[in-house]
C-alpha cells in the first residue's frame, strides 16, 4: 500500500510539471496590420521556450523575445490544466503598465499556439501547430 501511495504521488508530480523545461518548434501564418494595410505571412516558424511558468517566443520572429509569466490554471477562463494562457499585463506584475498588448494560448492537447501582439499602429496575430524540438540552447537566445 505504501509503495501504491509513492508511485501515485510520483504520478501526480510528474503531471503537474508539465511547465518545465519545453522546448517547442511551431509553423503557422501570422496576419499581420500595418498602419492600416493587412498582409498575411504563410509557413512561418516560431521557436515556443516554456519553463518555470515562463515562456518566451524566440528564433527570427517578429514576436517579442522576453520571457513572459504563464497565468495560473483558474485564474482566467483560459488559463486551464490543458492550456496555457499568457497576457503580458495581467499574469505578470512587473509589465501592467506595458503599452504592448502580448496575449494568447498553448493546448497541450491540440498543440496550438496562438498568439497576439498588438503596439502602436503594428498588428501580430499568429496561429501556430508545434511539435517537440531538439533544437540547441543557442537556438533560443536569438
Amino acid at each position: 500500500m505504501k509503495k501504491l501511495f509513492i508511485a501515485l504521488i510520483v504520478i501526480l508530480l510528474t503531471g503537474c510539471n508539465q511547465l518545465n523545461d519545453q522546448k517547442l518548434l511551431c509553423s503557422g501564418d501570422v496576419d499581420k496590420e500595418v498602419a492600416g494595410e493587412k498582409s498575411t505571412q504563410k509557413n512561418q516558424y516560431v521557436i515556443l521556450k516554456i519553463k518555470d511558468d515562463n515562456l518566451r517566443i524566440g528564433k527570427n520572429n517578429q514576436f517579442i523575445k522576453e520571457w513572459v509569466k504563464v497565468c495560473e490554471k483558474g485564474s482566467h477562463p483560459l488559463a486551464t490544466k490543458e492550456q496555457l494562457y499568457f497576457n503580458i499585463k495581467t499574469c505578470d506584475a512587473h509589465n501592467e503598465a506595458a503599452k504592448l498588448i502580448f496575449e494568447g494560448t498553448y493546448n497541450f492537447s491540440s498543440k496550438k499556439l496562438n498568439v497576439k501582439q498588438v503596439e502602436e499602429n503594428v498588428s501580430l496575430d499568429g496561429d501556430f501547430t508545434c511539435e517537440t524540438s531538439n533544437l540547441s540552447q543557442k537556438d533560443y537566445k536569438k
